[in-house]
C-alpha cells in the first residue's frame, strides 16, 4: 500500500511514514494538495460530467 500511496499521491515517503498508524483525516483543499484527489467537483449535473473510457480491455 505504501508504495502505491507514494506512486500515486504526492505524499511523501517521510509523510506516509508518520501517519501510517493514524487514522489521518483531511478536508478536500488538502486532499487536492496532496494529490490524494484531482479536483473538488462543484457541479454534480451529470450532463456536464465526461466519462472516460477505459481503453485498456482494447474496446473502442
Amino acid at each position: 500500500m505504501k508504495k502505491n500511496v507514494i506512486e500515486e499521491t504526492k505524499i511523501s515517503s517521510e509523510l506516509f511514514e508518520e501517519h501510517q498508524k493514524d487514522d489521518w483525516y483531511f478536508d478536500v483543499k488538502k486532499a487536492v494538495k496532496l494529490g490524494v484527489i484531482d479536483e473538488i467537483m462543484t457541479d454534480i449535473n451529470l450532463d456536464n460530467f465526461a466519462i472516460k473510457e477505459d481503453k485498456k480491455d482494447g474496446a473502442e
